[in-house]
């Protein structure tokens, strides 16, 4: 071999050696280490006695504060649902490390776990930030992984981690309402009113045992004994669809009220927004038990609060002679 030749393959041996060294580099930078693997998310104490829940997105944020008597979202000053909260917070705290994928800043974007200098996550990032008196955490929820899974990182230091969950985020505040007004079983209900235009209906029973019995029901007539059945299931699971907070209630309305063997009084006044919608606002007072918190909590948060409810649902509760009365056989 001369010495031109050999200048040559130890040129290329140099170019590829560099080269070599410099793919290393960056695979060592970029590729799953199993450095912090199965690490939790988040601790228990992380998730404790939080006082703000702040999550971030480009495009939108939801808060969620604590106040003295419950938790609300914030932009509609309305009482959070605090299982769902809880849910995601549980599986927060259960989520574990996999993988360290990288820790260079400039490798933040790729993962969709950047910040901008005004705190936004770059592209499908979402950060969510837990508060508690005097301490808070920050997380990036980065974009998911092809194969599964989504990278994280700790707003405050530059490691990309990946984890096994998706931890989906909900940015929409009506989702995080508490929708259930009421679950109340029939056999909790002693007596039904039901006035509809300028009809008023009255059904009560003596106990838990007994059958309905309707006020004034006309001789030749027998109570249709599934449409009273229905009337007594609505307060079942009873959740409205989304808060009506620009709306008013009209003067004109259907009423349902219904008194329960405890002591409570439930009363909805309804009236038809449109062919899919009924607006209503709800309240609840109890003869028995004036001060009890539970009641405090349910008046505090439907005070002075219209919702819309689906027609359908609504439609149980608005009924005619001709809907529960049948000729007799």
């Amino acid at each position: 071999m001369n010495i031109k030749n050999l200048q040559i393959v130890i040129a290329l041996a140099v170019i590829l050696t560099a080269l070599g060294i410099l793919l290393w580099k960056n695979f060592a930078l970029t590729s799953e280490s199993k450095e912090g693997a199965g690490k939790t998310l988040l601790s228990y104490n992380q998730i404790e006695n939080l006082t703000e829940v702040k999550i971030l997105s480009q495009e939108a944020s939801v808060v969620f504060q604590a106040t003295e008597k419950q938790w609300v979202v914030d932009s509609l000053n309305y009482t959070l649902d605090r299982p769902k909260l809880q849910e995601l917070l549980l599986k927060m705290s259960q989520a574990k490390l996999v993988n360290l994928v990288s820790k260079k800043d400039s490798h933040h974007q790729r993962f969709a776990v950047g910040l901008s200098d005004e705190g936004l996550p770059s592209g499908e990032g979402v950060v969510v930030e837990l508060k508690q008196d005097g301490s808070s955490v920050k997380l990036v929820l980065g974009k998911s992984r092809d194969k599964g899974g989504r990278y994280v990182r700790y707003a405050d230091y530059p490691e990309v981690y990946l984890i096994a969950e998706e931890l989906s985020v909900s940015l929409d505040a009506e989702e995080w309402i508490q929708k259930t007004l009421l679950d109340i079983e029939s056999a909790e209900i002693q007596s039904i009113q039901l006035t509809h235009e300028d009809e008023t209906a009255i059904w009560s029973r003596e106990d838990k045992e007994a059958e309905w019995q309707l006020e004034n029901l006309p001789q030749n007539k027998a109570l249709k004994q599934d449409v009273v059945n229905e009337l007594t299931e609505v307060l079942q699971d009873f959740e409205f669809d989304d808060l009506a907070t620009d709306a008013t209630l009209p003067d004109e309305t259907s009423v349902y009220q219904a008194t329960l063997f405890d002591g409570r009084l439930i009363e909805i006044a309804l009236a038809k927004e449109n062919d899919d919608h009924y607006l209503f606002t709800i309240q609840m007072q109890s003869a028995t038990n004036p001060d009890d918190s539970s009641l405090t909590h349910f008046q505090n948060m439907t005070q002075n609060q219209v919702y819309r409810l689906s027609a359908w649902k609504a439609e149980k509760m608005i009924k005619t002679a001709t809907d529960y009365l049948q000729d007799k056989e």
